[in-house]
């Protein structure tokens, strides 16, 4: 902890994000929905300056969901993940409580003057995580059932979803547009939750924290391919029901599927680090070129 205080608190949070808040890789992955959620819910495409404030209202909550991931996980951190920033005295758990305020502080304001239901949401979503950071007061017995569990904290992405449709919206109806982009979001959302949760056997921990580690690796490939391939079908549904370009939305569909599996079967094959950012950096460029592809159609 004495080499954390001897760095500014600016430079440990760089230090930090790159290992468990990577910036650029959630803009990359959070801005295209910003701009496929309001074009889905609007008349009209949005301004730039309410794209930036949802943006940055989600980014805000996504590192106060991160910061509670650290104080939740601390102890068990403490024995399987030495390497993570605070585990390594980079970063204090007060450092990340003080960046954190100013993060909920921004949520929240950013929220309270968009309108009334993303503010009530706002709120919701902070209560969620409040219960989340305590295990929902249900202490170690809820961690043992490890997908129950995950489940329980992918609500937090669900209402999130919920926020930005009320963002643009000012006001909370669903269509059946809404419903099926609703979807795409939530599978694509799940491709990164879950893969981020599978890595390779010989990159396997002793937490058994990851989906690979119950499931295998293999079986692991194919769940992800089976969300790659719903989210790419579910993307054709709603691109097809805004554009008459039927033939070159179903080749972009088609060809998104076989480029990931591709990389998936190269990571099947091959398993290391490499194949599996490999893997990560093209779902990435995939979703989000779905996300963008429906803002442009709109």
């Amino acid at each position: 902890m004495t080499f954390s205080k001897r760095l500014p608190l600016i430079y440990k949070f760089y230090i930090y994000q790159g290992k468990r808040f990577p910036i650029i890789f959630l803009i990359l992955s959070i801005f295209p929905v910003i701009l496929s959620s309001a074009v889905i819910v609007m008349q009209g495409k949005p301004n730039l300056l309410q794209l930036l404030l949802a943006f940055v209202a989600s980014l805000s909550y996504f590192f106060h969901i991160r910061v509670i991931d650290d104080y939740r996980d601390f102890q068990h951190d403490n024995l399987y993940h030495k390497d993570r920033p605070v585990q390594a005295g980079i970063i204090s758990l007060a450092d990340l409580k003080k960046i954190d305020f100013i993060m909920v502080a921004i949520f929240l304001l950013i929220s309270i003057f968009s309108n009334l239901y993303s503010f009530g949401l706002a709120l919701f979503l902070l209560l969620y995580t409040y219960f989340a950071k305590n295990d929902f007061f249900a202490g170690e017995k809820i961690r043992k059932y490890f997908y129950s569990y995950n489940t329980i904290n992918f609500v937090q992405m669900i209402i999130l979803q919920m926020y930005i449709y009320a963002f643009f919206s000012k006001g909370f109806y669903f269509n059946s547009l809404i419903n099926t982009h609703f979807l795409f979001i939530i599978t694509g959302t799940l491709i990164f939750e879950f893969l981020r949760k599978v890595k390779t056997p010989e990159s396997e921990g002793a937490g058994k924290d990851t989906y690979s580690w119950h499931m295998g690796f293999g079986r692991s490939i194919m769940v992800y391919l089976l969300f790659v391939f719903l989210n790419a079908f579910l993307f054709f549904k709603i691109a097809a029901s805004i554009s008459s370009r039927l033939e070159m939305l179903l080749l972009v569909s088609l060809s998104f599927i076989m480029i990931t599996s591709l990389f998936a079967y190269l990571n099947w094959i091959k398993r290391n680090d490499t194949t599996t950012q490999l893997l990560q950096l093209i779902s990435l460029i995939s979703y989000g070129s779905f996300n963008i592809i429906i803002y442009l159609l709109k």
